[in-house]
């Protein structure tokens, strides 16, 4: 995942000042999936899709924020600075290899991110009344590789879908996590053979977590999305159905657009998600609601992302229908509120967000 930054994620773990450098750049669940969204500290725990067990109703709005560098002092901004978030994701896991079993590895292979060891960053985020859904890079979109995707996916060899669930349900279990964030950006992964495939592994996936009371994110770009021109993109939205708790849209144009009072009453069959803010926006009025999260981003330098149009990027998502952000921290040094409209900074815009009714 990234936006102003340069380097991708390779199999050792992260390089460079981006968050995992996507190649084509960032303009920017099924039956038995997932439950109404992702259950946060403003809400209970949640209705399960067909067949899931469900983690409860999501709270009216939430807020999430993606770390991936300087992990201790950025989950110290964040507890900080509570009000302004509902989930906390940080980069902790890639699966930019061959995975056939096992846990997915960690990030700089080792539980050890900036001083500070996953089981810390959890009793430090649910102390904040948070909830901690770490996030899990791979990807040729991500600077690594699709293989472990399509190992995982498609079953190949034999057993590998289950033994990733199985690994990844007892490793969320134990550590105390309320989710997993799959950041998997494809390039090359088609939707033939492999979008069917997807939404049935999310939705196996989904429905393992719910049993425990987790929910399933995955991260979504343009590049790889049928909706926004690219016919044979893995992803198609209106075949997820509730496979998965939320698709997280990475909507990172540094362009706002002229946005609608609402989604439109027809979908456009495919919009150009490259243009502007509102294409990606609306590009998502493809799917369920509840199941939809965009993604927003404060920039590696200067002003730009979503900073000049932040207030209205939040007001333009409200007005679509949508209760769901995220913000991708690109800037070495956290949150970069450079520019952010109206002279705030993200902090209080994402407060003021969440708690406007």
């Amino acid at each position: 995942m990234s936006g102003g930054g340069s380097a991708g994620m390779s199999a050792g773990g992260v390089s460079g000042g981006g968050a995992g450098g996507a190649a084509a750049g960032m303009s920017g669940g099924g039956a038995g999936g997932a439950s109404g969204g992702m259950s946060g500290a403003a809400g209970s725990s949640g209705a399960a899709g067909a067949g899931g067990a469900g983690p409860g109703s999501p709270p009216a709005k939430q807020s999430l924020i993606w770390i991936w560098l300087d992990y201790k002092n950025s989950i110290a901004a964040v507890v900080k600075n509570a009000k302004s978030f509902t989930h906390v994701s940080p980069a902790l896991y890639q699966l930019n290899y061959a995975y056939t079993s096992g846990t997915a590895k960690w990030v700089g292979d080792q539980d050890n991110f900036s001083g500070m060891t996953s089981t810390a960053m959890v009793a430090a985020v649910h102390a904040a009344g948070l909830k901690i859904t770490p996030l899990m890079y791979a990807g040729a979109g991500n600077g690594g590789t699709d293989q472990g995707i399509q190992n995982v996916i498609s079953d190949n060899p034999a057993g590998t879908q289950k033994n990733f669930i199985n690994a990844m349900v007892a490793e969320s279990v134990a550590k105390g996590y309320d989710g997993i964030n799959l950041d998997w950006e494809v390039q090359g992964t088609n939707y033939d053979p492999y979008g069917p495939k997807l939404v049935s592994f999310l939705t196996a996936y989904s429905t393992a977590m719910h049993a425990h009371n987790m929910v399933v994110s995955y991260d979504l770009g343009g590049w790889f999305t049928r909706q926004c021109g690219d016919n044979s993109g893995l992803v198609d939205l209106t075949k997820l159905g509730s496979a998965v708790d939320q698709m997280i849209m990475e909507d990172y144009s540094g362009t706002f657009g002229n946005p609608a009072k609402s989604c439109p009453a027809t979908n456009a069959p495919s919009v150009n998600c490259d243009n502007d803010f509102i294409g990606e926006l609306t590009v998502m009025c493809n799917m369920q609601k509840q199941y939809a999260n965009i993604g927003l981003i404060s920039p590696d330098g200067g002003s730009g992302g979503t900073n000049k149009f932040a207030v209205d990027a939040l007001n333009a998502i409200s007005a679509y229908g949508f209760t769901s952000v995220s913000l991708w921290p690109d800037s070495g040094s956290f949150i970069n509120s450079s520019g952010v409209q109206n002279g705030s900074d993200w902090y209080k815009v994402l407060a003021d967000w969440l708690a406007k009714k």
